[in-house]
Parts: C-alpha cells; sequence; structure tokens
C-alpha cells in the first residue's frame, strides 16, 4: 500500500487523494533539494575535514556526484 493510498483509506474522498499527493510531492522536492545542497557542500569540504568526518576523497566524490533524486545507498 502507498501512501497516497493510506492517505485516502483514512481520509476518504478524492480531495484527501489530491492533497496527500501534492504533499508527497512537496516533501519529493524538499528532499532532492536537500541532496542536492548538501552533497555540493561535501565536494567543497577539505581533505582534513573530510578525514574529520571519517571519510575519504574517493567516497566523498562518489556521492557529491550522485544525482539528486538518488537517496538510496544503491550506486548509480
Amino acid at each position: 500500500m502507498t501512501v497516497i493510498d493510506a492517505d485516502l483509506q483514512l481520509r476518504g474522498g478524492q480531495g484527501s487523494l489530491r492533497s496527500a499527493f501534492v504533499a508527497y510531492v512537496y516533501r519529493k522536492l524538499v528532499l532532492w533539494q536537500h541532496m542536492r545542497r548538501s552533497r555540493a557542500q561535501l565536494s567543497q569540504l577539505s581533505d582534513e575535514a573530510l578525514a574529520d568526518i571519517g571519510v575519504s576523497r574517493e567516497v566523498a566524490n562518489g556521492e557529491a556526484y550522485r544525482p539528486f533524486w538518488a537517496t538510496s545507498k544503491r550506486p548509480y
């Protein structure tokens, strides 16, 4: 069952489906914006800062250049 289906069952009606869909899309857009921004910041960190957080430059670059919509651990 998807989030939208669950919301529709809880609230009932077409208006609820529309508002659930809009909320879902909004949450996705906010998440994607956050991912894009945080990956851009990661690419700007110095080697010393990366060492402080325990991340190699190779791993940081691999994460920084993933597509903004890639939110899982799967490689793209």
